[in-house]
C-alpha cells in the first residue's frame, strides 16, 4: 500500500526535497524504495547540490557513523553521483578531514567521488595533503573551483599543528601554493571556472608566473607541460598587487570572463611605462574595482586597459583617496565624458560593446557643474557613436561627495546619508549594511523595511567603554531593539561580548521574549583572563549561562581571545593601581610553571564540560587566541579524554571540538 508521500509525482516530490538538506535527505528518505532512491541520485547529480560540510548542526558522531556508510558503502555508491562539495575552514574542523574523505587508501588517482565537478573550499589553511587533493582534482575530475584563504594564514604564526599533521613555514606555505598556481595555468590543469582570492598571499606570490612568461603565449615548461590553460574559459580573482594580471595573461588564451578585484593600482610601488609591449589578452568580460591613490596608478590603468583591449564588456567601480597628496592632480580634474573617455577607456574601441562604471570622490559641486557633467556625455561624439549617454550624477551635500555612474551600473553604495537623502540612492536589493552603533541608529532602524526589503546581514560597529555611561545605556536599549527585530534570528557576531551583558542587564524590558532563542551560530569577543581589571577578565565566567538561557539551541559557538583558551579566570583579583603594574609581571611570570599549566587544563575542561553539558544541541566550538607551545598537548591529550568520540585540533593559535 502506497503512503500518501509517494502517490506524489517526482517533480513535486523534488520540490519538497529542496527544502531539506543533504544529510536530512540522506538520514530520512534512503533505502525507503527505488523511486526515492533514484530522486537522490537525481539531487546529487545536479551540480549545484551535494556536500555542505560547515551546515550548522551536523554532529561529527552523525556525520562519521551514518553518513560516511551511507555515501561510500551502498549498493549503489551515492558517491558516484555527488558532483558538488562545499567546505569552510571557518566553521569546520580542519581541512585533513576533506583529504580523508576524497582520497581512499592513500591512492592519489582514485577519487572517492570520481565525478565531482565542482568544489568550493573558502577560508582554508593550506597543508601538503590539501596542496595534493587539489594537484589531482583540477587535473583529472574539476571543472571548478572556489578557493579563498583565512585571514590569519601569513600573518606569521606558527601553525605547528598535532603530530598527525603536517609541520610548514611561511617558506613552504609560499612555495606549496607557488607550485599550485603554476599547475593551474598550465596544460596540467581542465578547470573551466575559477574562483581565487589572493588578497590573503604575499607579493612572492603574486610574481609566481614570471618566470613563466614571455612575449611568446604558447609555450611549455621545465616538465614539458603547457605554460598555458586551453580550458580555463571564466576567472574572478581577488588580487593585492596588480603584477600577476599582467603575467597571467600569456597563460590563459582562451578566457571568456575575466573580473578582477584589487584594494588599489599597485605593483611594488613602482611607475610603470605606459608604452611597455605586453601580449593582449582576447578575453569577453572585464571588471575592475579598485581605489586609485596617485596619478601614476591612473597611468597604470590607462596602461592595462590598453593591453586589454579585445574585450566585449568593461566595468570600472573606483574611488578617491580620502587623504589628499601632491600626485594626486588627476582627481582633482572636472570628471565629464572627456575625464571618462581618457582616464577609463582604451585608446582604441575594437570589440567593447558594454561599458559599466562608478566613479566617486569628494569634491565640491554646484547644480551647474551636475548639468554641465551629465550634458557633456549627450554631446560626446564618441558616447553618442556608442550608445552610452545615459549617465547619472548625484552629489551628497552632507558629504560634499560626488558619485558618478552609468544608469546601468548598481547604485547600491553605503552612504551614512543614507536616509536623509534617499533619492540619491537604490536601496531596494541590498542584502548587507553595516553602521556605527551611535544612538541615532534608530531613525534607520525605523525604515528598515521600507527602504531595505531584502537585507539579511546588518553589521553594527560598537564602541569601546571601560566605564559605562548614560549613553551606552542608550546603545543598550537600541541594541535589545535590533536583536528583537529578526522573527528567526540564526546567526549572531558580537564583537564584544560585554554588549550582550549590557542588553541583558541594562535592557531587558527592550528584548523581545524568546528573541534570541532562534540562534545556530554565534561569535563572541571575550577579553583576557589574565590581563585587565578585575571586572573584565572575570566577563567570560557569565559565557555559558547567558548561552544556556538565551540561545538554548546553539550548534556552533566561535570565541575570539586575546591570549589562552579557557574563557573562566584563574587570576586573583588585585587593586588597579600603583602596585598592578608588579602585580601583573608576577602573574604572567607564574603562567609557565608545570602547576599553573595544570590548572588551565583542569578549568578549560570544566569550561568545555559545562558548555557541551548545558547546551543539548551544541557540536562544535572554534577558539581563535595565542597559547604557549607547552600547552598544546596537555589541551589535546585533555580533551581527547574528556571527548573520545569526536575531531579535535588544537594549534597554537586556534582549539576546535567537534563532536
Amino acid at each position: 500500500m502506497l503512503s500518501k508521500l509517494e502517490i506524489l509525482p517526482n517533480e513535486i516530490l523534488l520540490n519538497i526535497f529542496c527544502y531539506l538538506s543533504w544529510d536530512e535527505i540522506l538520514i530520512s528518505l534512503w533505502s525507503l524504495n527505488e523511486r526515492f532512491n533514484s530522486l537522490i541520485y537525481l539531487i546529487f547529480s545536479n551540480n549545484e547540490n551535494g556536500i555542505i560540510f560547515n551546515k550548522s548542526g551536523l554532529s561529527y558522531k552523525i556525520f562519521s557513523s551514518i553518513l560516511l556508510p551511507l555515501i561510500f558503502n551502498s549498493s549503489s555508491s551515492i558517491s558516484s553521483n555527488i558532483k558538488y562539495i562545499h567546505f569552510d575552514g571557518n566553521k569546520s574542523i580542519p581541512f585533513d578531514f576533506i583529504y580523508q574523505c576524497i582520497f581512499s587508501n592513500n591512492d592519489q588517482q582514485k577519487i572517492s567521488f570520481p565525478n565531482l565537478k565542482s568544489l568550493y573550499i573558502t577560508r582554508c589553511f593550506l597543508t601538503q595533503p590539501i596542496i595534493q587533493t587539489l594537484s589531482v582534482l583540477i587535473q583529472y575530475h574539476l571543472n571548478q573551483l572556489t578557493l579563498t584563504f583565512h585571514e590569519d594564514m601569513f600573518e606569521g604564526a606558527d601553525y605547528t599543528r598535532v603530530p598527525s599533521f603536517t609541520f610548514f613555514d611561511i617558506a613552504t606555505i609560499n612555495g606549496m601554493f607557488t607550485q599550485l598556481l603554476s599547475q593551474i595555468f598550465s596544460g596540467q590543469c581542465q578547470l573551466t571556472s575559477l574562483h581565487l582570492d589572493m588578497t590573503k598571499l604575499r607579493y612572492v606570490i603574486h610574481e609566481c608566473l614570471k618566470s613563466y612568461s614571455s612575449n611568446l603565449p604558447l609555450k611549455t615548461n621545465s616538465d614539458g607541460f603547457q605554460s598555458y590553460c586551453v580550458s580555463l574559459r571564466r576567472l574572478y580573482i581577488q588580487l593585492k598587487y596588480t603584477c600577476f594580471l599582467e603575467h597571467l595573461i600569456d597563460h590563459v588564451p582562451n578566457l571568456e570572463q575575466l573580473s578582477t578585484v584589487f584594494p588599489n593600482l599597485q605593483r611594488d610601488n613602482k611607475f610603470y611605462d605606459s608604452n611597455s609591449e605586453r601580449p593582449i589578452l582576447s578575453n569577453e568580460s572585464w571588471v575592475n574595482k579598485s581605489s586609485i591613490d596617485n596619478d601614476y596608478e591612473f597611468v597604470y590603468l590607462k596602461w592595462l586597459l590598453n593591453n586589454l583591449n579585445h574585450i566585449r564588456k568593461l566595468k570600472i567601480y573606483l574611488r578617491s583617496p580620502t587623504i589628499w597628496r601632491p600626485d594626486q592632480l588627476i582627481w582633482k580634474y572636472f570628471i565629464d565624458g572627456n575625464f571618462i573617455r581618457q582616464y577609463c577607456l582604451p585608446d582604441e574601441i575594437i570589440n567593447l560593446k558594454f561599458f559599466h562604471f562608478y566613479i566617486g570622490r569628494t569634491y565640491q559641486l554646484s547644480l551647474d557643474d551636475i548639468e554641465n557633467t551629465i550634458n557633456s556625455f549627450k554631446n560626446h561624439p564618441f558616447f553618442i557613436l556608442h550608445q552610452w549617454t545615459n549617465i547619472k550624477c548625484l552629489y551628497d551635500k552632507n558629504e560634499s561627495y560626488q558619485h558618478i555612474f552609468s544608469s546601468n551600473f548598481n547604485k547600491a553604495q553605503l552612504s551614512d546619508s543614507l536616509f536623509t537623502q534617499p533619492y540619491m540612492y537604490d536601496w531596494s536589493n541590498t542584502r548587507r549594511i553595516w553602521f556605527v552603533f551611535d544612538p541615532s541608529l534608530y531613525l534607520f532602524l525605523d525604515q528598515l523595511d521600507k527602504h531595505c526589503p531584502n537585507v539579511s546581514s546588518i553589521a553594527i560597529h560598537t564602541v569601546s567603554c571601560s566605564t559605562l555611561t548614560d549613553r551606552d545605556k542608550v546603545r543598550a536599549k537600541i541594541f535589545a531593539h535590533l536583536l528583537s527585530m529578526p522573527v528567526q534570528l540564526k546567526h549572531l557576531f558580537v564583537k564584544k561580548f560585554e554588549w550582550l551583558l549590557y542588553v541583558i542587564h541594562y535592557a531587558a524590558d527592550e528584548l523581545r521574549k524568546n528573541a534570541l532563542t532562534t540562534i545556530q551560530y554565534a561569535e563572541f569577543g571575550i577579553p583576557s583572563c589574565n590581563i585587565g581589571r578585575n571586572k573584565s577578565i572575570h566577563i567570560g565566567k557569565n559565557l555559558v549561562s547567558i548561552l544556556s538561557t538565551y540561545m538554548p539551541h546553539l550548534h556552533t559557538l566561535q570565541l575570539w581571545r586575546p591570549d589562552d583558551f579557557p574563557w573562566t579566570s584563574l587570576r586573583p583579583n588585585d587593586k588597579y593601581g600603583r602596585y598592578y603594574g608588579p602585580f601583573i609581571t608576577r602573574w604572567k611570570r607564574s603562567l609557565s610553571t608545570v602547576e599553573s599549566i595544570n590548572d588551565h587544563v583542569t578549568v578549560f575542561e570544566q569550561d568545555l564540560s559545562q558548555l557541551f553539558d548545558q547546551l543539548k544541541e551544541f557540536i562544535f566550538v572554534d577558539i581563535c587566541g595565542i597559547i604557549p607551545r607547552e600547552k598544546v598537548e596537555p589541551y589535546r591529550l585533555m580533551a581527547q579524554t574528556r571527548f573520545p568520540n569526536s575531531r579535535i585540533d588544537v594549534q597554537l593559535t586556534r582549539f576546535r571540538l567537534w563532536i
